[in-house]
């Protein structure tokens, strides 16, 4: 597949603030994190959050690989900046505004820089940087984070909404008097992101005139709509087999990854910047997304449904409150390998910046969503949901295993890119940007059929699991 791109853009500047390709503008946070940088919809038809660091983005695709489990803005970085559309478009091919942040490499001496922030709801967040001259022209910069976020309110379902790990280590050679700057560096990660997708969801009413009220003594925003129980149990979409997982496992989100920089300034303005980085990675999210409510004592619903509980000690009991919510859950997650290439030849001119570029991406991943169902009360009290089953219909919690939203891919795509800019300061007052990129993509992989040979579609079911027979015997 062969895209082209032009984008053109002009702007009034002030003598003291003007429109450059890239602002030092601040980077605003997630309204729903505390650590994440701002999802902003523009309308446009753009699926990922663009962060690039040192001129690559930092995950390919953000699902199952979303960008707060692997990124984070802390004192690992020396500048933080926010990337133009038209900047974001002709140099990622991607639409939307984009964070342009850069890693702190080594300086002479010792240097070090210790963040630290906690709130009333108990998170604890330590960023360490420390980076130094270890030789003649060679220097180190390595980096630590660690954050315990409980979140705004207590779930039971795990330990925390977010525990994140993240460890850099750099080392860089400067040569040539200076003119270039050799860096490798690598970097771990260990994340388990919860609060993302499994936990923004709560019982309200709607008033009828766009407002809502409270449901019971359910507090919104401070109260769990979560059960306490941990575990799930899934139908493996690859196997068939049936197996269990808690909610903070299967958010478990891992990465090595290999990081090669070399930077090059000549007097005459012109610069050239390489970046290359392999990643080794497991990506996952969880949805625990709220379906049916189903209102228990309608006049329509009565006798209908008999559901029950089991309590701490393993007695059953009849659950007698009136509304139920089913609910289901997507394990989403997959493993992943990237390889990413960036090269840019940059020419500063008195008025004017000329960049010239190529984008090498290759993205490989066998990925697949396992779904699963379970019904919970819905506690007026305030207190914590619980599971339920119909003893009508089932003996256990979940049900209906990969009827709903199952996927499965497994492929590789491959983007090869070569763009061009030219930022222009046509007066003091005036700033013309433009530029184009010429872009090719290939795909190649298979994924769960949603059609047979002969074209008709061919829909989910329960128990459903590759080369599965579906109960009226179709494949």
């Amino acid at each position: 597949m062969l895209l082209m791109m032009v984008s053109i853009t002009a702007a009034a500047q002030s003598e003291s603030d003007k429109s450059k390709e890239e602002g030092n503008r601040n980077v605003m946070l997630n309204a729903a994190s505390a650590n994440g940088p701002r999802e902003i919809q523009i309308g446009l038809p753009s699926a990922d959050v663009n962060v690039l660091e040192n001129v690559l983005p930092v995950t390919y695709a953000t699902n199952p690989h979303s960008v707060n489990t692997t990124w984070r803005g802390d004192a690992s970085l020396s500048h933080q900046g926010l990337l133009k559309i038209a900047e974001t478009a002709l140099r990622t091919g991607n639409i939307g505004y984009a964070v342009n942040s850069f890693t702190q490499f080594g300086d002479k001496g010792f240097n070090g820089t210790l963040n630290y922030k906690s709130n009333h709801f108990g998170l604890q967040e330590f960023s360490l940087n420390m980076n130094g001259e270890l030789a003649n022209d060679w220097y180190y910069s390595a980096n630590m984070y660690q954050d315990f976020d409980p979140g705004t309110f207590k779930i039971k379902s795990t330990p925390y909404q977010d525990r994140t790990q993240i460890y850099k280590a750099l080392i860089t050679r400067r040569y040539d008097g200076g003119a270039g700057e050799l860096t490798v560096g690598y970097k771990y990660r260990n994340s388990h992101n919860v609060y993302n997708y499994a936990t923004q969801s709560a019982p309200f009413i709607y008033v009828g005139d766009g407002s809502v009220r409270e449901y019971g003594k359910f507090k919104l925003g401070t109260t769990s709509y979560l059960p306490a129980d941990n575990t799930m149990t899934y139908r493996n979409m690859r196997t068939g087999a049936l197996e269990q997982t808690t909610l903070y496992d299967a958010s478990l989100n891992k990465s090595s990854e290999v990081t090669l920089l070399n930077d090059y300034r000549w007097d005459n303005g012109l610069r050239w910047n390489v970046a290359a980085r392999y990643a080794h990675s497991r990506g996952a999210m969880v949805y625990q997304t709220p379906m049916a409510l189903i209102d228990l004592k309608s006049q329509d619903n009565q006798g209908l449904y008999d559901y029950r509980y089991r309590g701490i000690d393993g007695s059953v009991s009849a659950y007698d409150g009136q509304y139920v919510q089913t609910r289901m859950s997507c394990l989403n997650a997959g493993t992943i390998d990237e390889l990413l290439f960036t090269s840019e030849l940059t020419k500063k001119l008195s008025r004017s910046t000329l960049r010239l570029g190529v984008n090498e991406w290759f993205y490989n991943i066998d990925y697949c969503s396992n779904t699963t169902m379970y019904d919970q009360s819905v506690p007026s009290d305030g207190s914590y949901a619980v599971r339920l089953w119909d003893v009508n219909k089932r003996d256990g919690y979940f049900y209906d295993f990969n009827k709903n939203a199952s996927e499965y891919y497994k492929g590789h795509e491959n983007k090869l890119a070569l763009y061009l800019t030219h930022d222009r300061d046509v007066t003091d007052k005036l700033n013309l940007y433009y530029g184009a990129r010429l872009e090719w993509q290939s795909l190649n992989g298979e994924n769960a059929a949603v059609r047979g040979a002969d074209g008709n579609f061919v829909g989910r079911f329960a128990d459903y699991y590759l080369g599965a027979t579906a109960p009226d015997g179709t494949a």
